[in-house]
């Protein structure tokens, strides 16, 4: 028999040493699996019309990193989105090329990484077997595929929460000032990659003082902690603070659209618990920002800056509530239920309606569903077991959170993940045992736990189910590919939902039959709109410009103005006005001249 080597400072016997390395084998069979799965869900999407068409965030992301890579982004406006991203995708863009793919080929080694990061957790909060099992969990966890495969910044902000909660394990297990520099320099990238898990550092910093008194560590040894913490915080955050300082003259750590976000998420306009543009700002990335502030200065009568807008909308928010609690606190109970939801809401894609173009989707790997119930089992057992369990089960609460406060929607749902799959595994584990060994409390505890999640993850909650933003997104993709009369029948049958999202479509259809010259019907789609919809301003718009073409001049002029009054922000629509009063009424064209200089000094016209 071979000597026994050393690990740990302490000898290995070699039947323990040949077992590790069994194990060490299995991990990285595991990673294995998780790698060819995402490489063979991205080449099954590759053949889809998706592919080289980019979403919203995906464009947005896509046009800032490449100004970032080719040196003509424009420094001088603060960052609306969180910034990480974009720099990271530019290091990308400039080492290889500015082509979304290497972006896909990062997020499915960010994708692999944060199932390792998993199988860490696993293991450090509980034993190899739970980690290795999580790991695999992880690997085959249908969303965490999903979104490897795509160029957003989800896959990024998953493993950099998965790097953050480990973290966060290794210091309360190793007591050294560089991990803890570590931990607050990854904890704020996070932050600056998905801003609303900015509620982790405080938290984070009170998990290191409580640890730092049970130990009895002495003052020093709890100061020097906590100084390393904030100081890798500070390395972080210093650069981005400055660049906002520089751009706006204001000290803010935070991107500015933060009140936005807080509004749409908690405006008691929209009924839905769930992620709705509002009337008075456009749907797009490109221009939501621009018109919340807008509106904002609009409402103040004065203008605001982007950051002074922000904090306008946080307190439109705190008077909705002094002023209709009940109704407040019923929307966050309805918010709160939709985090527990077993529907995959998304703001961009439906894995669901994906996997009728990538047919990879329609292999049954696990979801949210499945999971959900095990985990809220798992931490109701495994909760007391450590001061490590009730640390992680903490930042789950925290990071849930801010969920319930702004969206739950999949991409942001799916950071929670990291810590459900290893509690899943754990508690699954833990009720085995406790059947085998007739504990009645422990048994009876988690089976309880179980079913009430299962009950709570299927109630009907309005909102969920509804596919017409999906319909929408894939009409449009089609249409770009000059195949209309597909798009056109995805916009009819989200029309014929008659959803929120449904007006959209409503608009599509209107345009469409107004190219063809069929007026009527084009009119009768706008009639299908509400006046309380967030595509009212877009309905009279596109009245306007068919009024126009049928020299009908007076009720051209009331659908822009009409339009105008619901979002007054929209620049394009006061350009059609003023080019109407330029012929017809000097008066109203130089107050209509006016505005437009008001606007433009909000707009900036090179888009980053």
């Amino acid at each position: 028999m071979k000597e026994a080597s050393s690990h740990n400072g302490r000898q290995m016997h070699p039947l323990i040493e040949a077992s590790a390395r069994h194990f060490r084998l299995l991990v990285i069979a595991v990673l294995l699996c998780a790698l060819v799965i995402r490489i063979i869900a991205l080449i099954d999407m590759k053949d889809s019309i998706y592919f080289d068409f980019l979403m919203l965030d995906e464009n947005i992301y896509h046009v800032w990193a490449k100004k970032i890579a080719d040196g003509t982004y424009n420094y001088s406006r603060g960052y609306e989105y969180a910034p990480l991203p974009a720099f990271v995708m530019a290091a990308v863009y400039k080492l290889l090329s500015p082509e979304p793919v290497y972006i896909r080929i990062m997020n499915i080694l960010c994708g692999v990484l944060t199932c390792f990061l998993i199988y860490l957790i696993g293991s450090d909060l509980f034993n190899r077997r739970v980690g290795l099992a999580s790991c695999l969990i992880a690997a085959l966890y249908k969303p965490f595929v999903f979104y490897s495969i795509v160029p957003l910044k989800t896959s990024l902000s998953v493993f950099l929460f998965a790097l953050t909660v480990y973290l966060v394990l290794v210091v309360l297990r190793i007591h050294r000032p560089g991990l803890t520099l570590l931990l607050g320099i990854v904890a704020v990238l996070l932050f600056y990659c998905r801003p609303n898990s900015g509620i982790m550092i405080p938290v984070i910093l009170l998990i290191l003082i409580i640890h730092a008194r049970k130990e009895r560590r002495s003052l020093q040894s709890a100061v020097a902690v906590v100084a390393a913490f904030v100081i890798g915080c500070g390395i972080v955050f210093t650069p981005f603070i400055l660049w906002n300082h520089k751009a706006t003259g204001n000290l803010e750590a935070d991107p500015s659209q933060f009140g936005f976000n807080l509004y749409l998420g908690n405006n008691l306009a929209n009924p839905d618990p769930y992620y709705r543009p509002a009337p008075f700002a456009s749907s797009s990335p490109f221009l939501q920002g621009i018109q919340f502030t807008i509106e904002a200065s609009r409402r103040a009568g004065k203008k605001l800056t982007s950051q002074e807008a922000s904090s306008f909308w946080i307190c439109e928010i705190a008077r909705e509530g002094r002023e209709r609690p009940l109704a407040m606190f019923k929307k966050i109970a309805v918010k709160t239920l939709a985090f527990f939801n077993r529907f995959e809401a998304g703001d961009h894609y439906n894995i669901d309606f994906m996997s009728t173009v990538v047919p990879f989707f329609k292999w049954p790997l696990f979801s949210f569903w499945f999971i959900l119930p095990l985990a809220m089992g798992g931490i109701a057992v495994c909760l007391g077991k450590s001061e490590k369990t009730w640390s992680i089960a903490s930042i789950f609460i925290a990071y849930g959170l801010t969920l319930v406060v702004f969206f739950t929607s999949t991409r942001y749902r799916l950071p929670v993940l990291v810590i459900l799959i290893p509690f899943a595994v754990a508690g699954a584990v833990s009720f085995i045992r406790s059947l085998k060994n007739r504990d009645i409390r422990k048994t009876g505890l988690y089976a309880g736990v179980l079913v009430c999640f299962i009950i709570i993850e299927f109630l009907p909650i309005r909102g969920t189910g509804d596919m017409t933003a999906y319909y929408n997104l894939h009409a449009i993709i089609l249409n770009s590919k000059g195949r209309n009369e597909e798009a056109v029948a995805y916009w009819k049958a989200s029309s014929s939902i008659n959803m929120p999202f449904s007006a959209y479509a409503n608009v599509s259809l209107a345009q469409h039959y107004w190219q063809k010259d069929d007026i009527p019907a084009a009119i009768g789609y706008l009639e299908r709109i509400p006046d309380e919809s967030f595509a009212a301003t877009m309905k009279y718009e596109l009245r306007g410009d068919i009024m126009m073409q049928r020299r009908a001049i007076g009720e051209a002029i009331s659908a822009y103005e009409r339009s105008v009054s619901i979002n007054s922000g929209q620049y394009r629509v006061h350009e059609k006005l003023l080019n109407i009063y330029r012929w017809l009424d000097r008066k109203k064209a130089i107050k209509q001249y006016d505005k437009l200089q008001y606007l433009k000094s909000f707009y900036n016209f090179t888009m980053m």
